[in-house]
């Protein structure tokens, strides 16, 4: 361990690794970043809420019980004080400062003294990350809003192209993307491939693609996929609700109504939760007076705004059939950009799309970050310019949300003569030809024996269709292999699936046979001395009932899986108990039987087993926790290079094995907490 680092490390160098390990990193190696204004008020609120804390605090006990500082080992020992504030401890070459220390009564006749640790936090909700001992790497997150480092990530995210910078993305889906060997936004504008959709999925919603949206920024255009309407109804009424998400407080609506030939702007101001029910009032008496309103919003949060405020005060309604057709009836331009209309911005925030498209704030900082700082201050000074600045920011965002529903409805429109005028600036991904999948972009090389050899990789495909020409033999070979996966093998059994007795709905027995259907399971048999393949067809049919309408099958229709019990034991003997790789599991089941079971098919067949034996698995848990005696042990395993735990859990019968990331033992507690020991 590096102690050059470790003399380092202070409470604020704690608090900031909880948040950024990037801006731990940077702190701790002497980095000076710009502090933007979230940082200097955070730290102003925590030392006040501290101090008044100890305050508050310190009025409980006698003052010969309470001290202030680091008191000695000897007073320590002696149990002389109850409360100690602003300690600092220290052991070894770590040192530590404690905001509280409260001394609780020894148990039993111990002379042990047991002091617990008390932090005070200005929130209501706390969160925190877990940390790795690893190297950070640069992740963009949440407080990067907060951070003086903020630019200076930023930057060096953009020189590098990384793909932390595409804010919807997960950890999880950027760790696959680097497995795969994607690493920057460039790269991964290559992969889009565009899909036909099938009139059966047409119903379904569209699915967002990472790499057309890094297609988006790669080639500075918006690109739209498939087809999607967009109804602001007759007049569309813009919303944006500034709130205090600790404390559930909405203090402030904003409200942008389209009239004949301009926009008429409201803004519902409440200085304190007992003004928030006026607000409330007022914005129905002014949404009650337009005509056929329609709510247009971007995201989640006033739509939740709308349900609470329904919830907390029901006796302000006045219309509740007007306020049910509004929140029902609200238009989320979010949810219409989402997997539809990818702008080439690095995320689908309303200040990056609407800075997109011209739009600019009074205040170039501007963000959710920074209201939140600005209503804190006006709370406690109660400054006039502060509530000027939210209310200006609040219209603003009204504004910019009427700029963007604009845009995205003539992106919708597609025949519009401004759409045709930008035909240019938008790309509608179906007109997309589709690009080779053997390179992400023309390589250039410095040295041309490397053009060579990267031509030469191509050559093993090719040598197969070579070794087809030359050698007659490896092609009937080949073609054999080849049409194993294809054929349809000859069915050993056929089941007819037994009607139904009545209608499962309305229990009527008028129905008749809609349509015949039939399902293919493949399976083995296990005879004594023997193992075979064994493939069952069932027929079925589909009902329709003449009473309600309704299409249904049999109730003994076979299962969704392809794949028949024995097999699936089959596998899973092999895995389990032989600890053969399922690679192999694969290849020696097509070898055998005849049955491809594709790449990563065993995973399947692992999911299906793992659900089958859940209550049993229950039950065995249940049985341990009624016995007298539990024997709990755990080990480190390893699992795709990361380290994990399994813990054993067994009485004098059963056993059963839990897994951990990590050797926490908190889960214990609630899994044990119906056990209790008994007499042996």
């Amino acid at each position: 361990m590096d102690y050059n680092y470790l003399m380092q490390i202070t409470e604020e160098i704690f608090k900031t690794f909880l948040k950024c390990k990037t801006k731990c990193y940077l702190r701790i190696s002497g980095t000076v970043g710009l502090q933007p204004e979230f940082g200097d008020w955070e730290r102003f609120l925590a030392e006040d809420f501290q101090q008044k804390c100890s305050q508050r605090l310190l009025s409980n006990f006698r003052q010969d019980e309470c001290f202030v500082g680091t008191p000695s080992p000897q007073e320590i020992e002696n149990k002389k004080y109850r409360i100690v504030i602003n300690c600092v401890v220290q052991a070894q070459r770590v040192q530590s400062h404690i905001q509280a220390l409260e001394r609780l009564p020894s148990p039993g006749n111990t002379k042990h003294n047991y002091y617990i640790p008390i932090r005070f936090i200005p929130k209501e909700k706390i969160t925190a990350q877990q940390a790795t001992p690893t190297q950070p790497q640069l992740i963009l997150n949440k407080h990067c809003a907060e951070c003086e480092f903020q630019l200076q990530c930023h930057q060096s995210a953009i020189q590098k192209d990384e793909l932390t910078l595409l804010s919807g993305m997960t950890e999880k889906e950027r760790c696959k993307l680097h497995s795969r060997g994607l690493f920057t936004i460039t790269q991964l504008s290559f992969t889009f491939r565009p899909r036909r959709r099938s009139k059966r999925s047409l119903s379904k919603p569209n699915k967002y693609y990472a790499s057309l949206k890094a297609l988006a920024i790669r080639e500075q255009k918006i690109h739209v996929a498939g087809k999607q309407e967009l109804d602001t109804g007759q007049t569309p009424v813009y919303i944006d609700v500034e709130g205090v998400p600790d404390r559930d407080l909405y203090y402030l609506i904003g409200l942008r109504i389209q009239a004949v030939d301009s926009y008429v702007q409201h803004s519902f101001w409440a200085n304190d939760l007992s003004e928030e029910k006026e607000i409330w009032v007022r914005f129905l008496q002014t949404i009650s007076k337009v005509e056929n309103p329609r709510l247009i919003h971007y995201g989640s949060y006033e739509t939740l705004f709308l349900k609470r405020m329904k919830a907390r005060y029901p006796e302000a309604i006045e219309d509740s059939i007007l306020l049910d057709r509004l929140i029902a009836e609200c238009v989320n331009i979010l949810s219409v950009i989402y997997a539809h209309i990818y702008f080439p911005t690095y995320s689908n925030g309303l200040k990056d799309i609407a800075r997109y498209l011209g739009f600019r704030w009074s205040d170039t900082n501007a963000s959710g970050s920074s209201a939140l700082v600005w209503r804190s201050k006006w709370e406690f000074s109660r400054e006039p310019g502060l509530k000027h600045k939210l209310l200006t920011y609040n219209t603003e965002d009204c504004e910019a949300l009427e700029r963007v529903s604009n845009a995205v409805s003539q992106l919708c429109q597609r025949e519009t003569e401004e759409a045709k005028s930008k035909k240019n600036e938008i790309v509608y991904t179906e007109t997309l030809k589709r690009e080779s999948p053997y390179h992400y972009g023309r390589n250039k090389f410095s040295i041309l024996e490397l053009e060579y050899i990267n031509k030469s990789a191509y050559w093993d495909y090719q040598r197969e269709k070579i070794y087809f020409r030359s050698k007659p033999k490896l092609k009937r070979v080949s073609k054999k292999s080849t049409k194993l996966r294809n054929k349809a093998s000859r069915v050993n059994q056929t089941v007819q699936c037994l009607p139904p007795t009545c209608c499962p709905k309305c229990k009527s027995i008028k129905f008749f046979k809609h349509s015949r259907h039939n399902r293919i399971i493949y399976d083995l048999k296990f005879g004594r001395t023997s193992i075979k393949r064994w493939i069952v067809k069932y027929d079925f049919h589909r009902y329709f009932c003449l009473m309600c309408k309704t299409t249904f099958f049999s109730k003994k229709k076979c299962t969704r899986s392809k794949y028949g019990s024995e097999l699936t034991a089959y596998i899973i003997y092999q895995i389990i108990e032989l600890h053969i790789p399922q690679i192999i599991v694969v290849k020696s089941i097509e070898k055998l039987f005849g049955l491809y079971l594709g790449y990563g098919g065993t995973h399947a067949q692992k999911s299906d087993c793992a659900n089958f034996y859940k209550k049993t698995y229950e039950g065995l848990i249940g049985k341990i926790i009624r016995e007298k005696l539990i024997h709990v042990d755990e080990t480190k395993v390893s699992i795709k290079g990361e380290g994990a735990f399994v813990w054993v859990f067994t009485s004098t019968e059963e056993v059963f094995y839990y897994y951990t990331e990590t050797r926490e033992g908190d889960f214990i507690q609630n899994l044990l907490r119906e056990f209790k020991q008994k007499g042996l």
